[in-house]
Order: C-alpha cells, then sequence, then structure tokens
C-alpha cells in the first residue's frame, strides 16, 4: 500500500509540473504575441498621413468638450490652440478654466490617444510611460520647482500640487517649439483624437475632456 501511495503521490506531482509547464508556455506565447502586437501598432501610427481637412473631412481643425457631467469640478470654459501644431515651430494658445476644488495628490488620470490611419483612428499603446497610459499619480510627475514659468507665473496660474480653487486664465499666448531629439517615433504628421480623465482621492471624478489635434512636421 505504501508504494502505491507513493506511486499515486508522485504521479500528482508529475500532472501539477506539467499544468505548470504548459501554463507558463501558454503564458510566454501571449507576451510574445502582445509584444509583437505592440510593435506593429507603433509601426503604424508611426507612418506620417495628410491631415484630414486636405479632404474636407472632420476633423478641420483643433476642438474639444466635456465627456463628464455639468457636476465634475474642473471645468474649461474655452480654449484655442494654433492647429495644426507645427514641428518645430510657433504656436499660440489660451485658455480659461476653473478648479471647483483643491486637486491634490494622489491625482489620477488615464488618457487616451489615437492617431488617424487610413480613415480609421487607431489607438497608441502605452509605452515607456509616453501614450495610451495610466497614471496613478498626476503629482509626483511634476517636478518640484521654486518658481513657475512664463506664462503660468505671468497669470498665476498654480504649476504644482496642491492646485489651489478658483478660476484661472491665460490669454493668447505664443510660445516656441525647438526641434526635439528623442520625441516618440509616432509623433508625426497626422491628425489625433485625445481623451483625458482625471479622478480626485476619493474615487471622484475631476474632470474628462476629449477633443482633436493635428500635428504637421516642418
Amino acid at each position: 500500500p505504501s508504494r502505491s501511495h507513493f506511486a499515486h503521490a508522485m504521479s500528482r506531482v508529475a500532472v501539477i509540473f506539467a499544468v505548470f509547464g504548459l501554463s507558463f508556455a501558454f503564458l510566454a506565447a501571449r507576451l510574445a504575441t502582445y509584444e509583437e502586437t505592440v510593435d506593429s501598432l507603433l509601426h503604424l501610427v508611426s507612418l506620417g498621413q495628410p491631415l484630414s481637412r486636405k479632404f474636407n473631412i472632420d476633423p478641420l481643425g483643433f476642438d474639444f468638450k466635456s465627456c463628464g457631467s455639468p457636476s465634475d469640478p474642473v471645468v474649461i470654459h474655452n480654449a484655442t490652440l494654433t492647429d495644426p501644431i507645427p514641428l518645430p515651430g510657433s504656436i499660440s494658445f489660451s485658455v480659461n478654466f476653473t478648479l471647483g476644488v483643491s486637486l491634490a495628490s494622489p491625482l489620477k488620470a488615464d488618457l487616451s490617444i489615437k492617431k488617424k490611419v487610413l480613415g480609421v483612428y487607431v489607438p497608441i499603446p502605452c509605452v515607456g510611460n509616453i501614450g495610451s497610459c495610466t497614471y496613478d499619480d498626476l503629482c509626483s510627475l511634476i517636478p518640484s520647482i521654486s518658481e513657475c514659468p512664463p506664462p503660468l507665473s505671468t497669470y498665476n496660474v498654480p504649476c504644482q500640487c496642491p492646485f489651489g480653487a478658483g478660476t484661472y486664465s491665460i490669454p493668447p499666448y505664443s510660445l516656441d517649439i525647438p526641434e526635439i531629439s528623442g520625441i516618440p517615433s509616432w509623433l508625426t504628421n497626422g491628425d489625433y483624437e485625445l481623451q483625458a480623465t482625471v479622478t480626485l482621492a476619493n474615487g471622484q471624478r475631476a474632470a474628462c475632456y476629449e477633443g482633436h489635434v493635428s500635428l504637421q512636421q516642418s
């Protein structure tokens, strides 16, 4: 009986090892497939695309709208932006917004970025913390500085957490975008669709906005 019990136990161990082996092989195959999918997406969205406005197809320029509700404490009243954005080049922008509550750490953000390729918006994966990513705390990504740069300092707009409640406004302001090395390969000519949702520490949604913007490399 002892030999029979031992043999039975060993067979069970063998089955367990076989299951673990198959599971590992399955996960490795899925991981390889995922990496291949990400590489394929990055290659696809890295191709420069003609802007839709050339064919009189939406989007015809920069736009944005709320994807939240009127009760969200963060409200963008209006915003303007040079369109398309030249890379490199000079842009002009303005914004007026209200923070109904103070925004403090942890401040979660979910960002979705899609690029129009052959008439279809293709999601850009999160690679190296850039792309369609979830950030557990935006505050931790903001470097500590002694003084906010212009135009934020010029118009008393906060740039460090916590962001105090209030209404803030930046009138039309010009800014030069230099040639930047090491930018993501997908950041090329084309139309982009963005959506951002910000969530407070208590789980309440602070804001949700979506919009379109176009890039044009010089």
